[in-house]
């Protein structure tokens, strides 16, 4: 079938540690900050393809990453960053069924902030 969700939070409200659980597997393309990151875990119910929209508010750098496995330190199946503050990010993912997806909302080197994260998820 096909669902939507919409997600607001800001990161600069969060609590640490971060990286999930302070793991040193660190964020996208691995860099280390103190920056605290909103996760959401992602169960597929069926094979589908999943969009992944973040819209970050102004002055906020943000990064969109995904591991599969445990969520402190399973594999990073991709890294969304664009460079510069506000900018949006935007991944397509195929999620197969039962498999689970760690989804970081992160911030490039201290950026914290406020954001807008959007799902949508179809199957065939």
């Amino acid at each position: 079938g096909n669902s939507s969700f919409k997600f607001n939070g800001d990161t600069s409200t969060l609590s640490p540690p971060g990286e999930a659980s302070g793991e040193s597997d660190g964020g996208c393309f691995f860099t280390m900050d103190d920056t605290e990151e909103a996760i959401y875990q992602i169960t597929a119910a069926e094979t589908g393809n999943l969009i992944m929209l973040l819209s970050p508010a102004a002055g906020f750098d943000s990064q969109l990453y995904a591991r599969t496995g445990s969520c402190d330190s399973g594999s990073q199946i991709f890294c969304a960053d664009e460079i510069g503050e506000g900018e949006a990010e935007i991944y397509e993912y195929m999620l197969l069924a039962g498999e689970v997806l760690w989804v970081f909302i992160d911030g490039w080197n201290g950026s914290e902030g406020a954001y807008e994260f959007e799902m949508e998820f179809s199957s065939p």
